[in-house]
């Protein structure tokens, strides 16, 4: 199997487009699962975040049927937790109309573990279980990449990813002498969304 990636495949192209090795033909697929995340051929995260909701939905019904409240912590990290941290770096910063299913999954099940009703509050339920939300989960991922990154403890193909300021201008500004990190601008949310 094999994927044409990119924002604009033309459709005639990718029709006529075939792989042979040997006599057989190669099946092009639209998505592909690697390492765990499903990749689109279009390069949004819509297939992989109905993954990580049809898992939700699972952990929520196993968490709902189980009354072993010194089992429920360990439920939680092991059917919830690993889903929504895994790649999250890759999938949290998609817009907030693809994310709010998998917020309203997370909000069910710690729901479930309090059982509280359906309608409860969930924020203080999170402050008493001291668990993160999902975007917490994204901002706290995304700081340990910065400061692996910032003590360069990961590997060379990161290097050209981000710019100091301190590298792009000789003044002594502020921004830069804080050790920040050049944020180039960008046209439309789509940009946006990929460097916030």
């Amino acid at each position: 199997m094999y994927l044409l990636t990119g924002k604009k495949i033309q459709s005639n192209l990718a029709e006529d487009f075939l792989v042979r090795l040997g006599n057989h033909q190669i099946k092009r697929e639209q998505s592909v699962k690697y390492l765990g995340v499903i990749v689109h051929e279009k390069l949004n995260c819509s297939s992989h975040l109905k993954q990580i909701e049809t898992k939700l939905a699972f952990a929520s019904s196993v968490i709902y049927k189980t009354r072993n409240i010194s089992a429920l912590n360990l439920l939680y990290y092991s059917f919830a937790y690993t889903h929504l941290s895994n790649c999250i770096t890759a999938w949290g910063s998609a817009t907030t109309s693809h994310l709010k299913p998998i917020y309203v999954k997370q909000n069910n099940i710690l729901r479930n573990m309090t059982f509280s009703n359906y309608d409860a509050q969930v924020s203080p339920i999170y402050k008493r279980l001291n668990f993160l939300k999902a975007q917490d989960i994204y901002k706290l991922e995304l700081a340990k990449l910065m400061h692996k990154f910032h003590d360069e403890l990961l590997p060379s193909i990161y290097n050209g990813l981000f710019q100091r300021s301190s590298d792009l201008h000789n003044s002594n500004a502020r921004y830069a002498s804080n050790q920040n990190y050049f944020i180039p601008s960008v046209h439309g949310n789509i940009g946006k969304k990929l460097i916030s």
